[in-house]
């Protein structure tokens, strides 16, 4: 296995841990022991004592990341993950609009996809009324 490395960084290691980067070219990856280092982290480790993912909790789920922010680009390649690039001709506008605690609860109780059903009130709205 070729193995292509910084060398500072492999100085580094070598200094700290005892370990070369070079060694990366003999270690057998289908047999090796893996576990999750937590020595910095201050969650819980998502594996369990008998080596099995545990059950994940809602603050697991709100730290994890999208797919496509973490993994290399060859990877999602692999995966058959695709990209949603930016819309042809966009169909709405972002913009800041202050309305009543009411409204938005109320909108909001509806579940997901609330703010395109403000939108869609608006609309209905502007059918029967001047905005002016």
């Amino acid at each position: 296995m070729l193995i292509d490395f910084d060398p500072e960084k492999n100085a580094t290691n070598l200094r700290e841990r005892g370990l070369s980067f070079d060694q990366v070219a003999d270690f057998d990856f289908d047999t090796a022991l893996v576990t999750e280092d937590m020595r910095k982290t201050k969650r819980k480790s998502l594996i369990d004592a008998a080596g099995e993912v545990r059950e994940l909790t809602a603050a697991d789920l709100r730290s994890f990341k999208a797919a496509n922010t973490v993994l290399p680009a060859e990877l999602q390649a692999t995966l058959g993950m695709r990209s949603r690039g930016p819309q042809k001709a966009p169909t709405k506008v972002s913009t800041t609009i202050r309305l009543s605690s009411d409204v938005v609860q109320a909108f909001r109780a509806t579940g997901d996809g609330w703010q395109t059903r403000v939108d869609a009130a608006l609309k209905d709205w502007l059918k029967t009324h001047s905005p002016v």
